[in-house]
């Protein structure tokens, strides 16, 4: 504190900025302690570690379905913890594990949940929203699937799907834990 008001926390920038954030799960040992980077619109950060070293844990700190114990963090401006979340979905998108749906969606189906964000209350999907949708099935390679259902592709299949499924947001950040699990050497490249 200085003069008796307390310090204004550190301004942060870049599309993911952290700023001394400390996480521990309820009875562990810290997990983190005083982290703090930036990363630039535009900009690619690559998290590398062992297993259980809290590489998922801090993306899902970023995309705020975890909160810090302490610290400043923002994902394009917004705290993720308290920014609407179809509001922060219209910004970030998220790849991780890949879901066991237990409905029958068709792959175009799945990727149109990306547009989600983008839908105002019970509408469907209009012709631009297909548009997009279509655009990112050729971009990843699964126009070929797009009536096949979702849970009866191969792991790699799926993974493809999801990172559609994500760019169909048009989202400014995307964060992606393991993308390239399950696909072929072709498909990693």
């Amino acid at each position: 504190m200085r003069g008796g008001r307390p310090a204004a926390p550190k301004r942060v920038s870049g599309a993911i900025s952290l700023h001394e954030v400390s996480f521990r799960y309820s009875a562990g040992r810290p997990l983190m302690h005083a982290l703090s980077l930036s990363v630039p619109a535009g900009g690619m950060l690559a998290l590398l570690g062992a297993n259980g070293s809290g590489k998922t844990t801090l993306l899902r700190i970023i995309f705020g379905s975890l909160h810090a114990c302490s610290g400043t963090i923002r994902v394009c401006g917004r705290d993720p913890v308290r920014t609407d979340r179809r509001e922060f979905a219209r910004s970030v998108a998220v790849v991780g594990a890949q879901p066991e749906l237990g409905f029958p969606y068709t792959v175009v189906e799945v990727v149109l949940m990306g547009r989600a964000p983008h839908i105002e209350g019970f509408r469907l999907e209009s012709e631009a929203d297909l548009v997009a949708a279509g655009e990112d099935m050729r971009a990843t390679g699964i126009e070929f699937l797009a009536e096949r259902p979702f849970d009866s592709l191969s792991s790699g299949e799926r993974q493809r799907v999801c990172v559609a499924r994500a760019l169909a947001q048009q989202p400014r950040v995307v964060l992606l834990d393991e993308p390239a699990a399950h696909l072929d050497i072709k498909q990693q490249v």
